[in-house]
């Protein structure tokens, strides 16, 4: 279970192109077979997306 609320300002690791965190704003936690999926919308996207929670820091 993620510790995040709603709304709350978040940061995704970065990728090896693009490897600056991106920030972010918490949605929700998807709970998954495999473990859960934090679904977060990134600063400047209309479409959310899932990280692992792993990639998911409090801003």
């Amino acid at each position: 279970m993620s510790n995040f609320k709603k709304d709350q300002k978040v940061n995704v690791k970065g990728t090896k192109t693009e490897p600056l965190p991106r920030p972010g704003k918490f949605v929700k936690t998807h709970p998954g077979a495999r473990g859960d999926f934090l679904e977060v919308l990134l600063d400047g996207s209309t479409q959310s997306q899932r990280f692992r929670p792993s990639q998911v820091t409090a801003a």
